[in-house]
């Protein structure tokens, strides 16, 4: 009796230090949980600089809890890239993603379901190198290389755990697509989103906004092929859709409308060559709002209304001055304001803010909506929406003969 004795007070003695012992494993357990949700809600809020100091603690909690060599521990540093690279910091954010793409593969293989997001993440950072590096077309097209590959991979790893045909397998092919429509692999780009958008029709009711945006998509790279009559017929399904759906004078069923009349009245995007100085610079500027346009100030200006300005090491060609304000403090994001140009008649301004604002439109593609001030015709507003960027063409002052055209580029971030 006294052995049995024994034996239960030694099983309930070892019960007692596994309880100790385990429980701030799961108490850790719950609070790297914890993180990591509150993380995703942060980033889906659009508050970066909060999330980044949690992705940090998650990162770390994950490292001491699980070890480096952990799933886990890859789904935080996978965390902490996207963050980085939202935020601009190209550098750290590769460390970051690299990271965890190596993790997760050594512990769970390659076409594990959590490797579908450092690689597409991966693609996404290597696509805005690839922008950011318009100067140096060598280099821009190893960082287009790159978007491409892990493009691939991460598509190749959506399709194996959901299927070729699966919903969620559209906006990896959408990605790729915007990597080769860069590359100008046209008919690459068109036939990824020719299946995304049979997905899409399958997979969503008659009619979804995200069809209708597949059917202009596939409309401009068909331009872009010089298949006008293909790209008309998908014009005019999406303004049909977007019609129904959105209504008439929604931002991205004007941006069709306008699509549609410039095709129809002889225009096309391809083999336009117009204001190509402009344009790049322009995206140039507009890759480069991440951080309140961190990477593109130079020397601060006096500070006016409480708002922050400084000298662009970057200003659109022909400008007569540019500037750099920051309202975040106000909450109200930042802007990179230009006075492009005076001109001595109004008639001569008109004309070139009309075909300035074709140029911009056509380059910018069917991912920005257009919209403008009901009976404005020297006003436009194109907007990206998933990004917070709008970039804005005015005519100012139009009167004595000066008139003056004003380019905006601004981001909520």
């Amino acid at each position: 009796m006294k052995s049995n004795l024994r034996v239960a007070f030694s099983s309930l003695a070892l019960l007692s230090m596994i309880i100790v012992i385990a429980t701030p494993a799961f108490a850790q357990l719950d609070r790297w949980n914890d993180l990591t949700q509150r993380v995703a809600q942060l980033v889906a809020q659009g508050r970066l600089t909060e999330a980044l100091p949690v992705a940090r603690d998650a990162l770390s909690v994950a490292g001491s809890t699980f070890g480096t060599a952990h799933v886990n521990y890859g789904i935080s540093q996978g965390g902490m890239g996207y963050i980085l690279m939202l935020m601009g910091n190209l550098d750290e954010a590769e460390m970051q993603l690299v990271g965890a793409q190596a993790t997760i593969e050594s512990s769970v293989g390659a076409e594990n379901i959590n490797m579908l997001y450092p690689l597409a993440n991966l693609a996404q950072l290597y696509y805005a190198r690839a922008t950011a590096s318009q100067a140096n077309p060598v280099l821009m097209q190893q960082h287009l290389a790159k978007a491409e590959n892990y493009g691939r991979a991460a598509l190749n790893v959506a399709q194996k755990n959901f299927g070729t045909d699966d919903i969620k397998v559209a906006p990896m092919l959408e990605g790729l697509a915007v990597a080769y429509v860069s590359d100008k692999k046209f008919p690459e780009a068109h036939d990824v989103l020719q299946h995304s958008l049979e997905i899409e029709k399958a997979g969503l009711p008659a009619n979804n906004a995200q069809i209708i945006r597949t059917e202009n998509e596939l409309g401009w790279v068909l331009e872009q092929m010089g298949n006008t009559a293909g790209a008309k017929e998908m014009y005019q399904t999406a303004l049909a859709g977007a019609q129904a759906t959105l209504g008439d004078q929604d931002p991205f069923t004007l941006s069709v409308r306008e699509a549609l009349r410039r095709l129809s009245s002889g225009g096309s995007t391809a083999n336009s060559g117009a204001q190509e100085n402009f344009l790049a610079t322009l995206k140039q500027i507009v890759e480069g709002s991440a951080n309140h346009f961190g990477a593109l100030k130079g020397d601060r200006e006096d500070d006016q209304d409480g708002d922050h300005v400084w000298k662009p090491t970057v200003a659109l060609p022909g400008a007569q001055s540019c500037d750099i304000w920051n309202y975040h403090e106000r909450d109200m994001g930042s802007g990179y304001v230009c006075h492009y140009k005076s001109y001595p008649s109004e008639a001569a301004a008109v004309q070139d803010f009309t075909n300035m604002r074709q140029a911009v439109g056509q380059f910018l593609g069917p991912q920005w909506s257009m919209r403008k001030p009901t009976g404005d015709d020297n006003s436009v507003r194109f907007t990206n929406e998933p990004y917070g960027i709008d970039v804005r063409l005015a005519l100012k002052y139009c009167g004595d003969n000066d008139c003056t055209l004003n380019v905006w580029i601004e981001t909520d971030k």
